[in-house]
């Protein structure tokens, strides 16, 4: 279960849809609003572990179209925040930031992790390495689910406090111009790249 909880932290560190996203929010100064992102991105997880756990990596595997359409709802979503990145972006040199609502910034996380392949993909591979998912205990399901939420708070942490570190770098309009553009261009190549993997 160490290995599972390692492999999770690092997954969810490395450049992705809930990783950009929580660092442009805790980036642009809505820290609160990076967190609740963060618990709805978690939520996800929690879902897609519960249903590879009771039998959807089955159904998913078998129903091609299942993921065809999720990553074409997960591109749309990702394009549609890169173009607010990119036209307005957020304000990282010291300006106090709009504050996101707690449901919206909560469901943002949640539709993120749960429309992403990405997630869709890695956990139906890795589950059934940790647990056997033909015969479900719950101590076992339980241990699964809390390591996976341990992992996703950690890494939360770990992007939120960088991000606020990267406010104290980034003070000038030019350099917030080309932090929030590179942002928005990492954003939807990645966002589109993993959708097509």
């Amino acid at each position: 279960m160490t290995t599972y909880f390692f492999t999770l932290v690092a997954l969810l560190l490395a450049p992705g849809q809930v990783m950009l996203l929580t660092v442009i929010r805790a980036a642009g100064g809505d820290v609160r609003g990076a967190l609740v992102f963060t618990m709805g991105a978690a939520t996800g997880s929690v879902l897609i572990v519960s249903a590879v756990c009771w039998g959807m990596s089955l159904i998913s595997a078998e129903n091609a179209g299942f993921m065809a359409y999720s990553k074409y709802v997960m591109i749309g979503y990702i394009a549609w925040i890169a173009y607010g990145m990119w036209t307005r972006g957020v304000d990282v040199a010291g300006a106090a930031a709009p504050q996101s609502g707690l449901v919206t910034s909560y469901m943002a996380g949640l539709i993120t992790n749960m429309t992403s392949p990405y997630m869709m993909i890695l956990f139906p591979l890795v589950i059934p390495e940790v647990l056997d998912i033909t015969v479900i205990e719950m101590p076992d399901f339980l241990i699964v689910v809390l390591t996976t939420l341990g992992a996703e708070v950690l890494s939360a942490a770990v992007l939120v406090g960088l991000a606020l570190q990267m406010r104290r770098l980034i003070r000038s309009a030019r350099a917030t111009r080309v932090f929030n553009r590179s942002l928005a261009g990492c954003l939807m190549a990645g966002g589109t790249a993993m959708a097509f993997m």
